[in-house]
């Protein structure tokens, strides 16, 4: 049985990031939400943490099946689901549209992001009176040469990301780095 419920950023955050790992389809992207990206976006100054209980979880028994939340603030949106749930769509951009709205000067507003390929997202958000506003081409360029030996001059230093984010943060950009790698390698 399909539940909603909201977001817990202490609890659901890592859950979250593997569903989007899980989840991540090369063709579709989650609509931009990536792991890295919703990660970093926690750990930016400009991140809104006060409203992420706004963020809605679909779950299916114990396992995310889709989610709507923003990146920095109110009035973004990334609906993100798993292919076998995408009647589920109608109801997340409904509960966006209650939960995850800027309002300003009295209007409400809601900007959902999505890429071109997500016809049955774009075809929603049309009926539901949305308009196209900005269309950003993404081109993905892969490099396979062995990256140049540097020698960092002298009063300089290289700091791990373990040091500033956290161990269980780098292996889980670098797990989903090469899961992307692979997949885009074909193996």
């Amino acid at each position: 049985m399909i539940k909603l419920r909201r977001y817990k950023l202490l609890g659901d955050f890592e859950k979250v990031c593997q569903f989007l790992d899980i989840n991540f389809n090369h063709d579709y992207l989650n609509s931009y939400l990536l792991s890295p990206f919703f990660e970093y976006a926690h750990t930016h100054p400009a991140f809104k943490h006060q409203y992420t209980h706004r963020f809605g979880l679909w779950e299916d028994g114990e396992q995310i099946v889709g989610i709507v939340c923003y990146e920095m603030k109110l009035g973004e949106c990334f609906l993100s689901v798993h292919k076998d749930y995408e009647k589920l769509l109608t109801e997340m951009l409904e509960y966006a549209e209650k939960e995850l709205v800027e309002i300003k000067n009295n209007e409400h507003i809601l900007r959902v992001w999505i890429i071109d390929k997500e016809v049955r997202k774009s075809k929603l958000l049309q009926e539901n009176g949305y308009q196209r506003i900005y269309i950003q081409p993404v081109k993905i360029f892969t490099y396979d040469k062995k990256f140049p030996e540097i020698v960092l001059p002298d009063g300089f230093s290289i700091i791990s990301l373990s040091l500033l984010i956290g161990v269980s943060s780098v292996e889980m950009v670098s797990a989903f780095c090469r899961k992307y790698c692979a997949a885009r390698a074909g193996i």
